[in-house]
């Protein structure tokens, strides 16, 4: 047992009586678990506190992380936060001591360190979590028919983003990418390259879809719709 513990961590029980006169040292009163009792002047001053503030930011952009928990785990207690939308939590009047700070953030790597809170002096801590990798995945298609285009060449324009495949059979494609900012060129032959941008969230998805534009001259055939009143019953090859 430590001086400043008020209660046996073993039997729960409260180890000294109430002084009955002011400035009066307390008797120890035997605690159930055997543990030796000794005398504490419970007019001693306890240690001022100090306030620790802590700051979150995205390791990647640098921009604030918030929502973030905070598990502060001192000396004798624990408590937890929510940071702000500036990324920060305070915890004011924490008792001196060594100090475990964990941090978890939905789309990012816990972070955690440990720190000293010295007497009658602030903490100030700066905390910056690893972002976990995104996905990009979107539809390739002829603005003017709709239609999906198969084999679209999809690139990143980017040294930061590596991504280089190709849209399947629907004209669908996905691939893996750091969070942040991300812009994508999409190229096929007979059409002008499309360039779009997305910002890629932490272990989330952007959704990014190419409507592409045909060369003159080029491009799939219109697909045949139905057939309004006046061409029904009418050669469809010959001229309308």
């Amino acid at each position: 047992m430590l001086p400043e513990w008020r209660f046996c961590p073993q039997c729960n029980l409260d180890l000294w009586e109430a002084p009955v006169m002011p400035m009066a040292v307390a008797s120890p009163v035997a605690p159930a678990c055997g543990q030796t009792p000794y005398r504490a002047d419970l007019t001693r001053p306890q240690p001022p506190g100090g306030k620790i503030t802590v700051q979150v930011f995205d390791a990647e952009t640098g921009e604030s992380v918030r929502n973030a928990k905070v598990s502060c785990k001192g000396p004798t207690a624990q408590a937890a936060f929510l940071t702000d939308i500036q990324g920060r939590i305070e915890a004011p009047d924490a008792e001196p001591g060594i100090y475990k700070l964990l941090v978890q953030a939905s789309g990012y790597r816990d972070g955690q360190t440990m720190e000293e809170l010295k007497e009658g002096k602030p903490l100030n801590v700066v905390i910056r979590v690893e972002p976990l990798p995104g996905k990009v995945s979107g539809n390739v298609y002829d603005a003017a028919t709709k239609l999906p285009l198969s084999g679209a060449r999809i690139r990143s324009d980017s040294s930061r983003v590596k991504i280089d495949t190709a849209t399947d059979s629907l004209g669908r494609f996905e691939a893996a990418a750091p969070a942040g900012p991300c812009i994508l060129t999409c190229a096929f032959s007979g059409y002008v390259t499309g360039r779009e941008g997305c910002v890629v969230p932490p272990g989330g998805e952007a959704l990014v879809d190419f409507g592409m534009t045909a060369e003159p001259g080029k491009g799939i055939p219109v697909a045949a719709g139905p057939l309004d009143e006046t061409q029904e019953g009418k050669d469809l090859g010959a001229p309308l």
